[in-house]
């Protein structure tokens, strides 16, 4: 779906390349008129182009961090649920006690070892 963003990010960019062609066009021709124009089109385009890309480029970043914590939240999740979350057991292969115990990742017990 096309947003506003995006329309946009489009207009902006498509704004600019226009003036950059105008201003290669003039060129190449020897029309100093219609490069000015184009430089002065793509000159007044290029912080739209900048801002527009720039605003895209923190919301995917923001994003793609939500989506990392939301994966990381359910993998917390499913390791509790599955009792992957146990303490270091101690020298004795007593069990940790609270104060010294670490939460870390161990594997699950078998059915054997249960």
């Amino acid at each position: 779906m096309i947003t506003r963003e995006h329309l946009a990010a489009i207009t902006a960019t498509t704004a600019f390349v226009g003036g950059v062609a105008m201003v290669a066009a003039g060129a190449t021709s020897n029309r100093t008129r219609l490069a000015r124009n184009g430089a002065c089109l793509a000159l007044a385009t290029l912080p739209a182009v900048i801002i527009t890309h720039a605003h895209r480029a923190a919301r995917q970043a923001a994003d793609s961090a939500e989506r990392h914590r939301r994966e990381g939240y359910r993998l917390a999740l499913t390791h509790a649920s599955r009792g992957l979350l146990n303490p270091l057991p101690d020298s004795q292969r007593q069990g940790a006690t609270a104060q010294g115990a670490r939460a870390t990742l161990s594997p699950a017990p078998t059915p054997d070892q249960a």
